[in-house]
């Protein structure tokens, strides 16, 4: 329970307003740098496992799925078991904890290579590990990150997020794939192994309230300082009883199922979240069957000069990394009207889905042009779902709101990883597997999305 003398302090707090930290206070800037360092770690380390897998099994697509699916298995569970675990634990503890155990994971993977113990059945065990803490880490991640905005720059604290993958990305894999074909995987898992480590060093120094834990650990939270959140709320009247949650302790299954009641409950909630059960099916047969595709390309024309699939592959989706990037810095600069919120949303997810519908029969030019717009207007999606969610969502429920939409998302991306693996197997060529996919997705958009616009619109259309 709150000690009499903690709760005083926190009314009196209340009635005197504070001002609002900025954006860009000293936890916000550590936990950016820290994911960003993050994203290069994982990045290197996850594109070294899948090409090291892919050229000792003679490319094979369905052994690749598979390993994929693996990964994806645990995800499925440990979002639902974390939304649970982080409603009444540390979210900040867990994220620079699971950086530590990653890094340590790396540097094993570097032992295994160097005496030729990584062999496939290694490679899943890595994957699955990597799934579960990719799970846990997600949900913790979300669940922490709007404690640290106010309402008044989500918006812009959703776009710097939403350029952190990109970039990220856009420096690691070129890096990576050079740094195999030169140096060799040894390195690069000791190269990502460090990285991770750097990234804890660094997570180790966020040091804010979560107001969650204050019926467990009252002093323990009390002698840290508060969230802006925490203070913005104060600032508008609020209560420290709407901060906190006050609820017996339940099993992990009976909170899993108030998580889906919820979202079942939520018309406009349970839309999205079918919607995007949807998209991540389609995701992960594209991620796949894409890596194989290129990796299987030899002595491709490009720049003049003749170069191996990866290099395409790398070219081609870097251009919509760079599009995610400079989509997420226009919506860091440009405030959409709250009435059309819905509707710019839904414009780009058809767009999308009928650019990806071609990509794949294009020629390697237009396949960059058409991706920087994808990677542009994905960004746009992303941020217009993400920010809306969880500001619709009480923060007493975003946890388990998260690690169930997360279990739906990742069940969507084992099915998609499945088919695309037997499929891959088929005579059917991947460009077409690619296009009938994502035209499944495109009549999502009309059967789910556009239907059910009068309980998703309250969510989406409002003021950030």
């Amino acid at each position: 329970m709150i000690s009499c003398l903690g709760m005083n302090n926190l009314e009196q707090v209340a009635s005197n307003p504070q001002p609002l930290p900025k954006l860009w206070n000293k936890n916000f800037i550590i936990l950016v740098l820290g994911s960003f360092v993050s994203i290069i770690g994982y990045s290197c380390a996850t594109f070294t496992l899948g090409k090291f897998m892919l050229d000792t099994n003679n490319n094979d697509i369905l052994l690749f799925a598979f390993s994929l699916a693996i990964s994806m298995l645990p995800r499925l569970i440990s979002p639902a078991i974390a939304g649970t675990y982080f409603d009444r634990h540390s979210r900040r503890k867990a994220i620079y904890t699971i950086d530590f155990m990653s890094a340590i994971l790396f540097t094993l993977c570097a032992i295994l290579f160097r005496f030729d113990a990584l062999h496939i059945v290694v490679v899943y065990a890595v994957q699955f590990i990597l799934g579960a803490q990719d799970g846990v880490y997600m949900v913790a991640f979300d669940s922490l990150f709007p404690l640290l905005v106010t309402t008044n720059t989500t918006r812009q604290a959703y776009s710097i997020n939403s350029m952190l993958w990109p970039i990220g990305t856009v420096i690691s894999m070129p890096l990576t794939l050079l740094g195999y074909e030169k140096i060799g995987p040894l390195t690069m898992f000791i190269v990502a192994s460090c990285l991770l480590f750097v990234t804890a060093c660094i997570e180790i120094f966020i040091r804010v309230r979560e107001p969650h834990l204050m019926p467990y650990e009252p002093e323990k939270q009390l002698k840290l300082p508060k969230s802006p959140k925490q203070i913005e709320h104060e600032n508008n009247g609020g209560t420290m009883e709407e901060l906190i949650e006050r609820k017996e302790r339940n099993s992990f299954f009976t909170d899993f199922r108030e998580g889906a009641r919820y979202i079942k409950q939520e018309k406009g909630l349970l839309a999205i979240t079918i919607y995007f059960f949807v998209v991540s099916l389609c995701g992960g047969a594209m991620n796949t069957l894409t890596f194989p595709y290129f990796n299987g390309m030899e002595n491709v024309p490009l720049l003049g000069g003749t170069v191996s699939g990866l290099w395409v592959y790398l070219v081609v989706f870097g251009t919509s990394t760079i599009g995610r990037f400079i989509g997420a810095n226009v919506q860091y600069h440009v405030k959409f009207k709250a009435s059309i919120r819905y509707t710019v949303a839904v414009v780009v997810y058809i767009t999308t889905n009928i650019i990806t519908i071609a990509l794949l029969h294009l020629p390697i030019w237009l396949m960059c042009t058409t991706m920087f717009i994808e990677g542009m207007l994905s960004v746009t999606s992303y941020n217009l779902r993400i920010s809306s969610t969880q500001l619709y969502v009480p923060e007493e429920k975003r946890g388990r709101f998260n690690g169930a939409f997360m279990f739906f998302n990742m069940l969507g991306s084992l099915f998609g990883q499945i088919v695309a693996g037997l499929l891959g197997s088929t005579t059917l060529t991947v460009p077409i597997i690619i296009s009938c996919v994502f035209a499944f997705n495109l009549i999502a958009v009309f059967i789910i999305v556009i239907p059910a616009q009068k309980y998703i619109k309250p969510i989406y259309n409002v003021g950030l």
